[in-house]
């Protein structure tokens, strides 16, 4: 696959990545639309280093999947995060895998200028 580095005002002080607008077969049947290789550890166990994630882009924010993990392109970079429902119903919860090294937080749902799920994941073995 090609990879495109994203600049570094996109990239958030939790998620290092590269981007790709080539999508695996596996993935397509569900609508994979880009991928991100993911380079942190917030989200281990169940994403790794070097993981590449397959995403589908939503269009439009009329609701969210509790629980889920979705790529966000918030003010201050991109986030590769739990979901959850805030109190207010303007804001929402990202809350990491990692909750004892990474903090649950809340992001205005007006930062948020686009939102991909994560459709599944691609892990290379060690070689």
């Amino acid at each position: 696959m090609n990879y495109i580095t994203v600049k570094p005002e996109k990239i958030s002080i939790l998620v290092n990545h590269e981007l790709s607008t080539n999508t695996h077969p596996l993935f397509r049947k569900a609508g994979d639309k880009f991928n991100i290789r993911y380079s942190e550890d917030s989200m281990a166990p169940l994403y790794q280093r070097g993981d590449i994630l397959a995403c589908r882009k939503i269009e439009s924010i009329k609701f969210f999947q509790w629980g889920k993990v979705y790529i966000l392109e918030t003010s201050q970079g991109i986030l590769v995060t739990r979901v959850f429902q805030h109190n207010n119903p303007d804001y929402i919860i990202c809350v990491s895998d990692k909750k004892d090294d990474f903090p649950p937080f809340d992001v205005p749902i007006k930062a948020i200028s686009s939102v991909g799920i994560v459709l599944g994941t691609l892990r290379m073995g060690d070689f």
